[in-house]
């Protein structure tokens, strides 16, 4: 018995570009994020100039989550 071959859209060489494709995106971000977050906490001084140790993490995760929140809506604005 001989297995068929799939056609372009559901071949195992598409469906795996595509599963794999948000790997790269995932590391660009988690690098980019590390770098702000060390950057918040390390080299601008903002727990200093507060007076609270680990606002600059805080701020920083804030920060983060309204720009994945303001990215989403504006992916996903044509649904809404």
């Amino acid at each position: 018995m001989s297995r068929v071959k799939k056609q372009y859209p559901a071949d195992f060489k598409t469906t795996f570009a595509f599963s794999t494709m948000m790997w790269p995106v995932s590391a660009a971000t988690i690098l980019i994020s590390s770098f702000f977050m060390q950057y918040l906490t390390d080299y601008s001084g903002i727990d200093q100039a507060v007076g609270i140790a680990g606002f600059a993490a805080a701020f920083g995760t804030v920060l983060l989550l309204v720009a994945r929140i303001v990215s989403w809506i504006t992916r996903c604005k044509h649904i809404l």
